[in-house]
């Protein structure tokens, strides 16, 4: 068998939970079998060390919609926890939040999402790391409600709604997360005004003949 080089990349690694490797050495393995092998008789690699740096944010609950997404308004909640002060520390954070294609998503890492790389809609349509959203603080253990609008969406798309949560310090070292999300089906064209009578209804018979 031919010799290969295989590149693994672990650059990206989002942490919904909190995770047994956070801030700790941990041991990541490779499998390689065949592609008509159904027998699992593969090969494993020797353990490759890996260390995920602590984060100073994480989600308590994942941002959830709360409305039914349309073309110009999303609105979903959550509500932050603080990991490297400890789960019960009250403190501020601050908040990205867009809307992306779902071709963007992939691409996007911490350091994008800070300067809203791919971004859609208006200035509406994101938050831009702020510390206060329509009112509310963002804070650990309080729940965050986010109404993004004027987000100028295509009915019947798919996108990612991009999550991004840290601390005031603004180290890069916080929690992202995507919500998967579709604009309901629409019109091409629609009414402003509706049909209406303008004058008197008249009635034309065809002429009989013969």
């Amino acid at each position: 068998m031919a010799s290969i080089d295989i590149l693994i990349s672990l650059s990206k690694v989002v942490a919904t939970r909190p995770s047994p490797c956070l801030n700790a050495h941990c041991s990541a393995f490779a499998y390689v079998e065949g592609l008509n092998s159904t027998y699992t008789d593969g090969e494993a690699s020797r353990p490759v060390s890996v260390v995920v740096p602590a984060t100073s944010m994480q989600f308590q609950s994942l941002p959830m919609l709360v409305k039914t997404v349309l073309t110009d308004e999303i609105s979903f909640t959550f509500t932050p926890e603080a990991t490297d002060q400890g789960a019960l520390a009250t403190i501020p954070g601050n908040l990205y939040t867009m809307v992306v294609t779902e071709l963007q998503a992939p691409l996007l890492t911490r350091s994008s999402v800070r300067t809203m790389t791919g971004a859609l809609g208006g200035a509406n349509c994101q938050v831009n790391g702020q510390s206060t959203v329509g009112g509310n603080p963002v804070q650990t253990l309080s729940q965050v409600p986010v109404t993004l609008t004027d987000c100028q969406l295509r009915h019947g798309t798919n996108y990612q709604l991009v999550t991004y949560i840290e601390d005031t310090n603004a180290r890069s070292d916080g929690t992202l997360y995507f919500v998967s999300i579709k604009t309901p089906a629409g019109t091409s064209n629609d009414f402003t005004d509706f049909p209406i009578m303008v004058g008197n209804t008249t009635a034309t018979w065809p002429e009989k003949k013969g």
